[in-house]
């Protein structure tokens, strides 16, 4: 993922850690994380160390750079691992505390947005999630 200021379109940073093509992103509420779910079948958990974050434009990743953003101010802080297919949707709960992810696998796993572990897995959906997103009190879930 690249993102670029959304005044300047200039490029600020590259994200890196996915291995294969990332399918979607989210910012967090208070816009200091973004979460990305791939075709790797993983989530990616991103902190801006200087709370500011751009526009985003998605691309396949063509290298590696240790993992981390090019920029000092960013990096990737956990790998969340569950899906058996590409991850499709994400979304951040609106107190920041969980993220919740839908896959092709026909899943949707709730995951703890601290430590990478899951909270819990409905596994009844009887197609591939497309969409995902909590509703503004954190109460519910839509599927598409």
């Amino acid at each position: 993922m690249r993102l670029y200021d959304s005044t300047t379109l200039a490029q600020t940073a590259i994200m890196y850690g996915h291995r294969a093509a990332v399918r979607c992103c989210r910012f967090s509420p208070d816009s200091r994380r973004i979460v990305s779910g791939s075709e790797d079948t993983t989530l990616k958990l991103y902190v801006s160390l200087d709370f500011f974050f751009f526009f985003i434009y998605i691309y396949f990743p063509v290298k590696q750079n240790n993992n981390r953003w090019e920029t000092r101010r960013h990096c990737k802080v956990a790998t969340f691992s569950g899906h058996t297919k590409a991850v499709t949707c994400v979304a951040f709960s609106p107190d920041s505390r969980t993220v919740v992810s839908g896959s092709d696998d026909k899943t949707l796993i709730e995951w703890n947005a601290t430590n990478a572990k899951k909270i819990a897995q409905w596994t009844k959906h009887k197609a591939p999630i497309t969409d995902v997103a909590y509703s503004t009190d954190g109460t519910y879930l839509p599927l598409l």
